[in-house]
């Protein structure tokens, strides 16, 4: 039973190539006649249009660019062939209302131009439009090269953010950032507490060391009367030694049920505090490119403040991420 299957099979795929070899034969003749007779027509009818004079463009303006002209020009005369063109522009046109200069105004004031006046034809209208063309040419350069400078200072901090979080993804242990990371928030709050223990607003400063003081997990009697009296030194390595301790035991107590997890846990808390931090900074940058622009009336580049300012907004956005990261890994409790 199997075997006369199979031999139905084969006569069925056998009777398929010989229907498809038909098929094929078929259309490499149809091709061939069709291609003979396209040929004959399109001959007749090169030798009729050249007998005419050729392929003639029309032009009812001219472009912005003369390399848009140029390319139609070229239309008419390709391989040798015979072809003219011809341009027809009026002085109302848009580039000879922005960008003609005073020449074109002197032809206008001069002949008095109306409706029912006869097309001119002047080298000096010709020489006028080539200018007014070489202005727009120039006008859109200046404008590229602007948008150029200006994402080059964006394209550079993205560089710095791609490198940094590609670095993050490929290394399996980032401790040693999270610990550099810390440090460097302990000394701006200890900079802030000193700064601020003279103030009249004594509320607001023992609020902040109560926030301290659940962010960090400690009890010890730290208070404004100990900040003014305790060094900025010791009070740094006694908030660093602290912070140390609070990493430890959170890592001690995920390790008793992965040894892994608490290393992914910061990798992940670092990840998402740089994508975070990172499209937050995209939206400032695009509020500056807006706003940069009024600077001109203060007499002040534009792009000189952009990248002034950008940097300035990138060196925030950096620290954004380590306050991020250090207070999430912190305030969160991972066991």
């Amino acid at each position: 039973m199997f075997l006369e299957k199979k031999k139905i099979l084969l006569k069925i795929d056998s009777s398929r190539t010989k229907k498809n070899k038909k098929i094929k034969k078929f259309l490499t003749i149809l091709f061939f006649y069709l291609k003979i007779y396209c040929k004959k027509s399109y001959i007749k009818e090169r030798t009729y249009i050249q007998e005419l004079g050729g392929l003639f463009v029309i032009g009812t303006e001219r472009h912005e660019s003369r390399r848009i002209d140029n390319q139609l020009r070229g239309r008419a005369g390709r391989q040798g062939d015979l072809g003219s063109s011809r341009f027809f522009i009026s002085l109302e046109d848009k580039t000879f209302r922005l960008f003609g200069g005073k020449n074109i105004e002197k032809i206008i004031n001069t002949f008095e131009l109306q409706n029912d006046e006869l097309p001119l034809e002047s080298k000096l209208l010709g020489r006028s439009l080539d200018l007014a063309q070489e202005k727009v040419e120039n006008y859109y350069y200046e404008m590229r090269k602007q948008i150029y400078d200006y994402d080059e200072v964006l394209n550079q901090q993205r560089r710095a953010f791609y490198f940094t979080r590609s670095y993050v993804l490929k290394t399996s242990i980032v401790r040693n950032w999270i610990i550099c990371f810390g440090e460097c928030l302990l000394f701006e709050i200890v900079t802030y507490l000193k700064n601020r223990k003279s103030e009249k607003n004594i509320e607001a400063l023992e609020n902040d060391l109560i926030n301290l003081k659940k962010l960090l997990g400690f009890s010890f009697n730290l208070d404004i009367e100990m900040i003014k009296k305790i060094s900025p030194v010791l009070l740094f390595n006694f908030l660093r030694e602290q912070f140390w301790l609070v990493c430890d035991l959170k890592e001690i107590s995920c390790n008793t049920i992965n040894q892994s997890f608490y290393t992914e846990f910061e990798k992940t808390c670092l990840l998402e505090a740089i994508d975070f931090c990172w499209s937050e900074h995209l939206q400032k940058m695009t509020d500056l490119r807006d706003s940069i622009g009024w600077t001109v009336y203060a007499q002040r580049d534009p792009l000189v403040e952009y990248k002034y300012e950008g940097y300035r907004i990138f060196i925030m956005t950096l620290k954004q991420i380590i306050n991020y990261l250090i207070f999430g890994i912190l305030a969160t409790n991972v066991a």
